[in-house]
């Protein structure tokens, strides 16, 4: 009878330790397929293009309209957007410069970039197109094109609000996996960007920006299985 008993226990015991071993196994697959869906929800773009510019308020007296160039990486999770950007241009003085306290004389050629990091959401998407609005925050920044770096320059903050247009290309998918074990997916787009800067803080120099953009990029996504 003790035997039996015995017996018993042990295999109340071992179908015990069993359930929680599956338990845990199953909360272990549970995390990693949910990490597996955030992989593969993320999207990773970049992008470059060309842009004209054209000032408004202060900035309109010194600077001409100008043509300049774009670059930026995007994020993308579900219709949720995040770009960081970067707009580079100059233009020839038309009066002297005075911000706080940097100086350019007037005849002069000032850089003007302006960054900033934006926020948007696709109103509308399918397969080959997307509309997507943004708002965002960042800064005009400007210093003297030449050929002596004197390392002056001068910094506003800004916000800046606009529409991306995008043309997207199919996607195409990688047929074998990458280093870390994921299928790649991605697809090319063109686009078209128009957005408003305008200068905020304590600086004297207020002024705006209206620019407008057409540019190439690429975007991707993993995949841990194509099935």
């Amino acid at each position: 009878m003790k035997k039996i008993i015995t017996l018993l226990f042990l295999i109340v015991i071992s179908n015990n330790s069993y359930s929680q071993n599956n338990d845990k196994n199953n909360v272990k697959n549970k995390t990693r397929n949910t990490q597996n869906s955030y992989a593969e929800k993320l999207h990773l773009g970049f992008n470059v293009g060309a842009s004209y510019s054209t000032y408004g308020k202060n900035f309109n007296k010194p600077f001409d309209n100008s043509i300049g160039f774009s670059v930026g990486i995007d994020f993308f999770y579900k219709k949720l957007f995040l770009g960081f950007n970067m707009l580079f241009t100059s233009s020839k003085l038309n009066e002297d410069l005075m911000i706080d306290d940097f100086f350019l004389n007037e005849g002069k050629k000032s850089m003007i970039n302006n960054g900033n990091i934006t926020l948007g959401y696709s109103i509308y998407e399918t397969h080959r197109f997307r509309i997507l609005p943004f708002i965002g925050y960042g800064g005009f920044s400007f210093v003297e094109v030449s050929n002596n770096n004197s390392g002056e320059s001068a910094f506003i903050k800004n916000t800046v609000f606009g529409l991306n247009f995008d043309l997207k290309s199919n996607k195409k998918t990688s047929s074998k996996q990458n280093f870390i074990g994921y299928y790649e997916r991605g697809n090319s787009y063109l686009r078209a960007k128009i957005f408003i800067s305008n200068s905020v803080g304590e600086s004297s120099f207020k002024g705006n920006s209206i620019n407008m953009a057409l540019i190439i990029g690429i975007q991707g996504r993993m995949l841990k299985s194509i099935d």
